[in-house]
Protein backbone atom coordinates (compact mmCIF):
# COMPACT_ATOMS: atom_id res chain seq x y z
CA UNK A 1 0.00 0.00 0.00
CA UNK A 2 3.03 2.44 0.87
CA UNK A 3 4.70 1.61 -1.97
CA UNK A 4 1.75 2.27 -4.49
CA UNK A 5 1.16 5.52 -2.66
CA UNK A 6 4.66 6.54 -2.96
CA UNK A 7 4.38 5.78 -7.01
CA UNK A 8 1.60 7.64 -7.32
CA UNK A 9 2.80 10.37 -5.87
CA UNK A 10 6.09 10.07 -7.67
CA UNK A 11 3.59 10.37 -10.95
CA UNK A 12 1.36 12.81 -9.74
CA UNK A 13 5.03 14.88 -9.60
CA UNK A 14 6.34 14.26 -12.67
CA UNK A 15 3.25 15.12 -14.47
CA UNK A 16 2.81 18.45 -12.80
CA UNK A 17 6.48 19.21 -13.76
CA UNK A 18 5.46 18.53 -17.31
CA UNK A 19 2.18 20.60 -17.22
CA UNK A 20 4.57 23.39 -15.86
CA UNK A 21 7.07 23.54 -18.46
CA UNK A 22 4.73 22.95 -21.36
CA UNK A 23 2.39 26.03 -19.93
CA UNK A 24 5.65 28.16 -19.85
CA UNK A 25 7.09 27.47 -23.24
CA UNK A 26 3.70 28.02 -25.07
CA UNK A 27 3.05 31.51 -22.79
CA UNK A 28 4.38 34.49 -23.56
CA UNK A 29 7.33 35.54 -22.02
CA UNK A 30 9.04 38.95 -22.01
CA UNK A 31 12.88 38.05 -21.43
CA UNK A 32 16.70 39.34 -21.66
CA UNK A 33 18.78 37.02 -24.04
CA UNK A 34 22.07 37.25 -24.79
CA UNK A 35 22.92 37.59 -28.38
CA UNK A 36 26.21 37.31 -30.00
CA UNK A 37 27.93 40.52 -31.33
CA UNK A 38 29.86 41.60 -34.04
CA UNK A 39 30.78 45.44 -35.00
CA UNK A 40 31.52 47.42 -37.86
CA UNK A 41 32.92 50.92 -38.49
CA UNK A 42 34.42 50.92 -35.37
CA UNK A 43 36.90 53.57 -34.54
CA UNK A 44 40.70 53.03 -34.17
CA UNK A 45 40.33 54.58 -30.63
CA UNK A 46 37.50 51.98 -29.52
CA UNK A 47 39.45 48.60 -30.53
CA UNK A 48 38.03 47.47 -26.87
CA UNK A 49 34.49 46.92 -28.65
CA UNK A 50 36.20 43.97 -30.34
CA UNK A 51 36.03 42.30 -26.64
CA UNK A 52 32.38 42.43 -26.58
CA UNK A 53 31.22 38.79 -27.07
CA UNK A 54 27.51 39.43 -27.34
CA UNK A 55 24.99 41.74 -25.62
CA UNK A 56 21.81 41.43 -23.43
CA UNK A 57 18.63 41.52 -25.22
CA UNK A 58 14.62 42.37 -24.12
CA UNK A 59 12.82 40.10 -26.34
CA UNK A 60 9.13 39.44 -25.95
CA UNK A 61 7.58 36.17 -27.04
CA UNK A 62 6.90 32.29 -26.38
CA UNK A 63 8.89 30.47 -24.01
CA UNK A 64 9.74 27.95 -26.83
CA UNK A 65 10.60 30.63 -29.48
CA UNK A 66 13.21 32.26 -26.19
CA UNK A 67 14.70 29.02 -25.81
CA UNK A 68 15.18 28.17 -29.43
CA UNK A 69 16.81 31.88 -29.92
CA UNK A 70 18.66 31.49 -27.39
CA UNK A 71 19.96 28.14 -28.95
CA UNK A 72 20.65 29.63 -32.32
CA UNK A 73 23.41 31.44 -33.69
CA UNK A 74 21.89 34.39 -34.39
CA UNK A 75 23.98 37.44 -34.08
CA UNK A 76 23.48 41.01 -33.83
CA UNK A 77 25.63 43.63 -35.87
CA UNK A 78 25.97 47.05 -34.19
CA UNK A 79 26.99 50.04 -36.30
CA UNK A 80 29.98 51.77 -34.46
CA UNK A 81 30.68 54.60 -36.43
CA UNK A 82 30.81 57.51 -33.90
CA UNK A 83 30.60 55.10 -31.06
CA UNK A 84 31.82 56.51 -28.20
CA UNK A 85 31.90 55.57 -24.07
CA UNK A 86 28.89 57.67 -23.34
CA UNK A 87 27.15 56.05 -26.16
CA UNK A 88 24.06 53.94 -24.76
CA UNK A 89 24.36 50.50 -26.92
CA UNK A 90 20.18 50.66 -26.93
CA UNK A 91 20.61 53.95 -29.14
CA UNK A 92 23.32 52.06 -31.50
CA UNK A 93 21.92 51.01 -35.17
CA UNK A 94 22.16 47.28 -35.21
CA UNK A 95 20.87 44.45 -37.98
CA UNK A 96 20.06 40.79 -36.50
CA UNK A 97 21.32 38.16 -39.09
CA UNK A 98 21.38 34.48 -39.07
CA UNK A 99 17.69 34.56 -36.89
CA UNK A 100 16.33 31.05 -37.19
CA UNK A 101 12.87 30.91 -39.91
CA UNK A 102 9.68 30.91 -38.22
CA UNK A 103 10.81 32.20 -34.84
CA UNK A 104 7.41 34.07 -33.72
CA UNK A 105 9.60 36.57 -31.40
CA UNK A 106 10.44 40.32 -30.81
CA UNK A 107 13.58 41.21 -30.07
CA UNK A 108 13.10 44.82 -28.55
CA UNK A 109 16.57 45.75 -28.34
CA UNK A 110 19.33 45.96 -26.14
CA UNK A 111 18.76 46.41 -22.42
CA UNK A 112 19.22 50.21 -21.51
CA UNK A 113 22.36 50.88 -19.20
CA UNK A 114 24.57 47.97 -20.52
CA UNK A 115 28.15 48.86 -19.39
CA UNK A 116 30.28 46.23 -21.76
CA UNK A 117 33.17 48.11 -19.70
CA UNK A 118 31.70 45.84 -16.30
CA UNK A 119 30.89 42.72 -18.21
CA UNK A 120 34.58 42.77 -19.22
CA UNK A 121 35.92 43.28 -15.63
CA UNK A 122 33.63 40.56 -14.43
CA UNK A 123 35.30 38.49 -17.55
CA UNK A 124 38.57 38.82 -16.71
CA UNK A 125 38.36 38.88 -13.04
CA UNK A 126 37.00 35.32 -13.58
CA UNK A 127 40.23 34.21 -16.12
CA UNK A 128 42.70 35.85 -13.36
CA UNK A 129 40.92 33.76 -10.65
CA UNK A 130 41.26 30.78 -12.77
CA UNK A 131 45.15 31.53 -13.21
CA UNK A 132 45.63 32.31 -9.79
CA UNK A 133 44.11 28.74 -8.97
CA UNK A 134 46.12 27.72 -11.69
CA UNK A 135 49.31 28.60 -10.39
CA UNK A 136 48.66 27.82 -7.43
CA UNK A 137 47.69 23.86 -8.07
CA UNK A 138 50.84 23.62 -9.97
CA UNK A 139 53.21 25.34 -7.19
CA UNK A 140 51.70 22.40 -4.52
CA UNK A 141 52.10 19.82 -7.59
CA UNK A 142 55.83 20.93 -7.80
CA UNK A 143 56.28 20.94 -3.61
CA UNK A 144 55.15 17.42 -3.61
CA UNK A 145 56.00 14.60 -5.78
CA UNK A 146 55.89 14.84 -9.21
CA UNK A 147 53.49 12.83 -11.37
CA UNK A 148 56.69 10.77 -12.49
CA UNK A 149 57.80 9.86 -8.80
CA UNK A 150 54.77 8.46 -7.85
CA UNK A 151 54.07 5.27 -7.14
CA UNK A 152 52.08 2.50 -9.46
CA UNK A 153 51.83 -1.27 -11.88
CA UNK A 154 51.84 -2.68 -14.95
CA UNK A 155 51.70 -5.70 -16.37
CA UNK A 156 54.70 -7.01 -18.99
CA UNK A 157 52.93 -9.98 -21.17
CA UNK A 158 54.87 -12.33 -23.21
CA UNK A 159 58.24 -11.98 -21.95
CA UNK A 160 60.68 -14.59 -23.37
CA UNK A 161 61.77 -17.41 -20.87
CA UNK A 162 65.38 -17.62 -21.10
CA UNK A 163 67.65 -20.59 -19.60
CA UNK A 164 71.62 -20.60 -18.26
CA UNK A 165 72.08 -23.82 -20.00
CA UNK A 166 69.85 -23.34 -23.65
CA UNK A 167 66.52 -25.13 -22.52
CA UNK A 168 63.89 -24.32 -24.48
CA UNK A 169 60.43 -24.49 -22.33
CA UNK A 170 56.44 -24.96 -22.34
CA UNK A 171 55.22 -22.22 -22.04
CA UNK A 172 58.01 -20.10 -23.66
CA UNK A 173 56.59 -16.59 -22.43
CA UNK A 174 55.54 -15.82 -19.08
CA UNK A 175 54.02 -12.71 -17.65
CA UNK A 176 54.69 -10.48 -14.51
CA UNK A 177 53.27 -7.88 -12.55
CA UNK A 178 55.56 -4.87 -10.91
CA UNK A 179 55.61 -2.05 -8.99
CA UNK A 180 57.65 1.31 -9.55
CA UNK A 181 57.79 5.05 -10.27
CA UNK A 182 56.07 6.01 -13.03
CA UNK A 183 58.87 6.91 -14.34
CA UNK A 184 60.79 3.54 -13.85
CA UNK A 185 58.07 1.91 -15.42
CA UNK A 186 58.20 3.82 -18.60
CA UNK A 187 61.62 2.44 -18.98
CA UNK A 188 59.98 -1.23 -19.41
CA UNK A 189 60.56 -4.03 -20.76
CA UNK A 190 63.98 -2.35 -20.75
CA UNK A 191 66.11 -4.76 -18.20
CA UNK A 192 63.75 -7.38 -17.80
CA UNK A 193 65.08 -11.01 -17.93
CA UNK A 194 63.04 -13.78 -17.33
CA UNK A 195 64.78 -16.57 -16.40
CA UNK A 196 64.32 -20.74 -15.49
CA UNK A 197 66.21 -22.49 -12.87
CA UNK A 198 69.02 -24.50 -13.65
CA UNK A 199 67.82 -27.30 -11.90
CA UNK A 200 64.32 -28.93 -12.14
CA UNK A 201 62.25 -30.16 -8.98
CA UNK A 202 61.03 -33.88 -8.61
CA UNK A 203 57.99 -33.10 -10.69
CA UNK A 204 60.18 -32.09 -13.63
CA UNK A 205 59.35 -28.54 -13.64
CA UNK A 206 61.89 -25.66 -13.32
CA UNK A 207 60.92 -22.67 -11.35
CA UNK A 208 60.90 -18.54 -13.04
CA UNK A 209 62.42 -15.88 -11.31
CA UNK A 210 62.70 -11.86 -12.58
CA UNK A 211 65.57 -10.13 -12.88
CA UNK A 212 64.49 -6.23 -12.74
CA UNK A 213 65.89 -3.05 -13.20
CA UNK A 214 66.99 -0.96 -9.97
CA UNK A 215 63.96 0.50 -7.89
CA UNK A 216 61.32 -1.96 -9.89
CA UNK A 217 59.58 -4.92 -7.69
CA UNK A 218 57.86 -8.21 -8.55
CA UNK A 219 54.87 -8.72 -7.69
CA UNK A 220 53.32 -11.55 -9.61
CA UNK A 221 54.73 -14.03 -12.52
CA UNK A 222 52.93 -16.56 -14.21
CA UNK A 223 53.69 -19.30 -14.67
CA UNK A 224 55.59 -19.68 -11.49
CA UNK A 225 56.94 -22.62 -12.97
CA UNK A 226 57.45 -24.09 -16.56
CA UNK A 227 58.82 -27.47 -17.92
CA UNK A 228 60.77 -28.75 -20.49
CA UNK A 229 59.84 -28.68 -23.69
CA UNK A 230 60.74 -32.20 -25.07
Amino acid sequence: MFKSNLSLKVFSLIMAVVIWVQLNLNADHQSVVKIRTQFKNVPRNQSELHQVRSVPFNVRGKGMDVLRLKLSRTVAVFDAEGYDKSVNFSAMDYEIRNRPSNLNLDILGPIKDYDPGADNNTSKAKEDKASANGREAFTQDESGQGADQQQSTRVMENLAIRSNSGLIFTPSVATIKVMGTVEELKKLPRGIRIVASDDQDAAGTYELSAELPEGVELLDITPRRVRQRK
